[in-house]
């Protein structure tokens, strides 16, 4: 992915990703952006024979206010994942998230969201959600934004073997109002269940996000919805967590709504989902 947004700054990102025999994964994403702030961001990141996974980040960033997060996380054998995220802010308000997200063999899956937005107060989101098999998944997000003031959140969400799933949102917030929080759910092997929450909000008023549960098996379906706001001040945080059996598979879709007023934490069992 190359991806540049211009005037009155310039941000560029690429990413390389390559999977090789028979368990390895190199991904390199170089991002910069120029004038009148720079900032770059290089990850290295190699598997070598049979599975190993090494990770360096060199990250920097320059004035006047810049925000970046990077997120360097593998996984190893037999099937190894590696994701690897470089993300940097610019003046005066510019703001790119990159993934990079590979799995090697047996079965490979590569998901990269590169993702920008500019003036004069901005929010990104951003969610990536694979599943890979037979065993690992792991998924990462790192997204900030900048300008006025800065907010990153990051979350590390990984599920092995059969059936477990486990989704956590980190939501914070900060003055005068930018707000970011990004949910990556990623689950494995036979039955799949996967949530994804990406909400944002922006000056003056708050745009809440909403999840949307169906599940799916023999003869039930539910459908709940979350919905969370936020104002200027406050700081919160929201926890999902989502118990899937064997025989159950979800599918969950996340989309952005209109303001709302309510803050509500929506808990999923193996039968029935409820919202409080």
């Amino acid at each position: 992915i190359a991806e540049s947004t211009s005037s009155p700054s310039t941000t560029s990102a690429i990413i390389a990703e390559s999977t090789s025999s028979p368990s390895t994964t190199s991904a390199i994403i170089v991002e910069s952006t120029s004038s009148p702030s720079t900032t770059s961001a290089i990850i290295a990141e190699s598997t070598s024979s049979p599975s190993t996974t090494s990770a360096i980040i060199a990250e920097s960033t320059s004035s006047p206010s810049t925000t970046s997060a990077i997120i360097a996380e593998s996984t190893r054998s037999p099937s190894t994942t590696s994701a690897i995220i470089a993300e940097s802010t610019s003046s005066p308000p510019t703001t790119s998230a990159i993934i990079a997200e590979s799995t090697s063999s047996p079965s490979t899956t590569s998901a990269i969201i590169a993702e920008s937005t500019s003036s004069p107060s901005t929010t990104s989101a951003i969610i990536v959600e694979h599943t890979s098999s037979p065993s690992t998944t792991s998924a990462i997000i790192a997204d900030s934004t900048n300008s006025l003031s800065t907010t990153s959140a990051i979350i590390s969400e990984s599920t092995s073997s059969p059936s477990t799933t486990s989704a956590i949102i980190v939501e914070s917030t900060s003055s005068p109002s930018t707000t970011s929080a990004i949910i990556a759910g990623s689950t494995s092997s036979s039955s799949t269940t996967t949530a994804i929450i990406a909400w944002s909000t922006s000056i003056p008023s708050t745009t809440s996000g909403i999840i949307t549960e169906s599940t799916s098996s023999p003869s039930t379906t539910n459908t709940t919805t979350a919905k969370i706001t936020n104002s200027p001040s406050i700081v919160k945080t929201t926890t999902a967590m989502i118990t899937n059996s064997p025989s159950i598979v979800k599918t969950t879709t996340a989309r952005r709504s209109t303001p709302s007023t309510t803050k509500t934490t929506a808990v999923k069992s193996t039968t029935r989902t409820t919202a409080s």
